[in-house]
């Protein structure tokens, strides 16, 4: 897995593992958009950039959701998203 996409797989799994508190990353996740996402639109090719406008478009939506359920829902959706994206990839060199 690329290594910007195996970033938000891991911290999208810490949230889950804190109950889905918004606390995974300082400023909640959509503090994310500023650092992760401006990082991959410069490495990931630009065919992934719809993609990449969907995926911060939920992380900056997520923190107005109400409940866990939908925050849940929410953090699954984004992890599959990120797996398609994934296999879209072509392996990176082990180097």
């Amino acid at each position: 897995m690329n290594v910007l996409l195996d970033r938000l797989v891991r911290i999208l799994k810490y949230e889950q593992q804190q109950g889905y508190r918004n606390h995974a990353v300082s400023g909640g996740l959509a503090a994310l958009i500023a650092g992760w996402g401006r990082e991959a639109r410069v490495h990931l090719p630009e065919r992934m950039h719809p993609a990449l406008d969907e995926i911060c478009g939920a992380l900056k939506a997520y923190g107005g959701l109400e409940g866990v359920p939908a925050r849940a829902q929410a953090v699954q959706a984004l992890l599959e998203r990120v797996q398609t994206l994934s296999a879209e990839m072509p392996d990176e060199p082990q180097g």
